[in-house]
């Protein structure tokens, strides 16, 4: 029952995501505004992916063996570090928007590259929003709370979608850039008031030092496996305008089925998994995994 909701949930957050793509092309077709806009998104979705990938395997596993207290301060000592982490690399990335569109759009127009860059200023601002709610979202997959966790995302885009529809006739291109912000922003919201964090003075730096030794590899692999959309948007940037946009609802649209299946089927086994391997009680791990 519990992977049926999940997979209804899962499903309407692929086509919540994909109405929002839907909106933006066809008020404003695709052409110059909308490839800046898709070449500065790819960007930030790109980081969030890489990291947000190394605190979810990172931190579920470790969360997943902890007591209720423990894990609520654990999650805040991980929150402290990560915000304060993300907060000063986002606003390095506003400071010099300009030159990381000037790379990343190499082929654009000087037009499309200079909305490009004043799109990225607000766009990247997601990327440290989502970073919190990653580690929360790891602290509510700890808790077996996975239908939680999804319906959080469902209304963070029922709000994005919401947000567009009303300001995108009159806003153009920026209130694209402004849902994807309010879309994180509420998501942040959400989980937080689910998650019950916890914050302390003390704060447990072998935890810290463990998840690191986990994460460095797991960082470097990401980066090498999950770039390759920037490079597709950097190469498209020199084809006619409109290439980035149907380029990036090609690449969502074949990522669509991967989500709803690690998200279904993945996601809710890994607790299970840690907490059978740290009891050593290796025939109920192996029945699980083969299942």
């Amino acid at each position: 029952m519990r992977n049926f909701s999940l997979g209804i949930l899962s499903t309407g957050n692929v086509f919540l995501a994909f109405t929002f793509l839907w909106l933006i092309i066809t008020y404003l077709g695709s052409g110059v505004e909308s490839d800046a806009f898709f070449l500065g998104l790819t960007l930030s979705q790109t980081i969030i992916s890489i990291i947000g990938a190394c605190i979810n395997n990172v931190l579920t596993p470790i969360f997943s063996t902890l007591g209720n207290l423990d894990l609520r301060r654990t999650t805040g000592d991980f929150l402290l570090l990560i915000f304060c982490t993300m907060v000063t690399s986002t606003l390095l990335m506003q400071i010099y928007s300009l030159e990381i569109i000037g790379l990343l759009g190499l082929g654009m127009s000087d037009t499309g590259q200079r909305l490009a860059g004043e799109l990225l200023k607000v766009v990247i601002l997601s990327v440290p929003l989502q970073t919190l709610a990653q580690v929360q979202m790891s602290n509510l997959y700890a808790r077996n709370r996975f239908c939680t966790s999804e319906s959080c995302i469902l209304i963070s885009n029922l709000s994005a979608v919401a947000f567009l529809t009303i300001c995108l006739p009159s806003a153009g291109i920026e209130a694209a850039a402004w849902a994807v912000l309010v879309r994180h922003a509420v998501h942040v919201l959400c989980v937080s008031f689910c998650s019950k964090v916890s914050f302390r003075t003390d704060i447990d730096t072998t935890t810290l030092i463990l998840a690191w030794h986990r994460a460095k590899h797991l960082l470097v692999a990401g980066i090498y496996s999950k770039s390759d959309k920037v490079v597709d948007k950097f190469f498209a940037s020199s084809a006619v305008p409109g290439t980035i946009t149907l380029l990036h609802l090609v690449q969502q649209a074949y990522g669509a089925g991967h989500q709803v299946i690690n998200r279904v089927l993945v996601t809710p086994v890994v607790p299970k998994l840690v907490v059978l391997r740290a009891n050593s009680n290796r025939s109920g791990y192996e029945a699980v995994f083969q299942r």
